[in-house]
């Protein structure tokens, strides 16, 4: 009775002043509350918040601030730890942030807590169920003056279906993220199916489709693209890839470049490795040249910790009118081996070249 007399005889939009002081006070911030304020207590605790903005600590710039956000949580399952949302929607938020040459950031007055003695009870974990979330045009800014580099992440979307621990969602992301060390400038896009159990640390993907277009790391002109189906179980550090299709076309200075990797199958479990006909291609064209690289192998043997290519076979087709005869062809063939836990790795290869047989053996040790 008392939440329904509250919810029909209050208004939130009187307190605002009360609301922008208290902020004030503690936090040293300006907080401007520019929309109406909406607040549901029953059937559902929730609000609705028109455009809103915080300054930093102590001046009046802009440290975040949104266009509107609404949330609604669901009473009864609080009282059980369960936090259960419908969908949340936000519009237009935008952060900026700060970390200082000495480290410290424009957001630890937000964060930092008062030293208290320890508490000794169980932690308990907070279950929850969210029936979606959808973030619409809003921004990132990180000015890292340790690093002296900035990054900028704008037009960030996200719309996601039901999320909850151990239930299959979708995902479709998309944003657009520019840098300076290293020069980025790209328009990402992300859509994949998504199961999660975060106390196993076990995730997985299926019908993952990234793309990535624009400019990174010196290459213009790219164009970067993923697809296939991953699972990932983090604690025990098994690896599951199927139908992975992975390609990168680009160029970089002079030289064109175009990279493709196919993986029907490629498993890392605690019980056994395997793989099928993994096949990586990679060719460059320059000006006065090219090279066209094929890298194969049919099988993997072992188990996630310790596993071997019994049969590699890597084919290099070098064309420059520098050397003689125009080029040079040359197949490769060898084996290779690793050990996870003892930090091992093992390649060895031989070829032939006129009439020279070559040799090499690679390792490494503590890697």
């Amino acid at each position: 009775i008392a939440l329904v007399v509250i919810a029909l005889t209050v208004d939130p939009n009187q307190y605002k002043p009360q609301i922008v002081q208290v902020v004030k006070e503690k936090t040293q911030r300006t907080l401007s509350l520019e929309g109406d304020i909406k607040l549901k207590l029953f059937p559902k605790l929730g609000i609705d918040l028109g455009k809103t903005r915080l300054s930093e600590h102590g001046n009046a710039g802009e440290f975040a601030s949104i266009d509107s956000l609404r949330m609604y949580v669901a009473w009864l399952p609080l009282l059980k730890k369960d936090l259960v949302v419908d969908k949340v929607s936000v519009e237009g938020a935008r952060v900026h942030v700060v970390r200082k040459a000495d480290g410290g950031t424009n957001f630890d007055d937000l964060v930092s807590q008062e030293k208290e003695e320890p508490k000794k009870e169980t932690p308990t974990q907070v279950k929850f169920d969210i029936d979606g979330v959808s973030i619409t045009k809003s921004a990132l800014d990180v000015d890292d003056q340790t690093a002296k580099r900035k990054l900028s992440i704008s037009d960030f979307n996200l719309e996601t279906g039901h999320i909850k621990d151990n239930t299959h969602t979708k995902i479709d992301l998309s944003f657009n993220v520019q840098a300076d060390k290293p020069k980025v400038a790209s328009r990402v896009a992300l859509k994949t199916g998504l199961l999660f159990a975060l106390e196993e640390k076990h995730y997985a993907f299926d019908g993952l489709d990234l793309s990535v277009k624009g400019e990174a790391t010196g290459i213009s002109g790219l164009e970067l693209g993923a697809k296939g189906d991953a699972d990932l179980k983090l604690q025990t550090h098994e690896v599951a890839l199927k139908d992975l299709k992975f390609n990168l076309k680009g160029k970089r200075g002079e030289d064109k470049l175009d990279v493709a990797l196919d993986a029907p199958v490629l498993l890392l479990t605690q019980a056994k490795a395997e793989a099928s006909k993994v096949a990586l291609k990679a060719t460059v064209e320059q000006p006065k040249g090219a090279l066209s690289a094929n890298l194969s192998f049919p099988a993997l043997s072992g188990n996630a910790k310790q596993f071997q290519i019994g049969q590699l076979t890597l084919d290099l087709d070098i064309a420059n009118p520098k050397m003689p005869k125009g080029g040079v062809k040359l197949q490769i063939t060898g084996s290779a081996s690793a050990d996870i836990p003892k930090e091992r790795a093992r390649v060895d290869l031989k070829t032939k070249f006129d009439n020279s047989s070559i040799q090499a053996k690679l390792g490494v040790n503590k890697f």
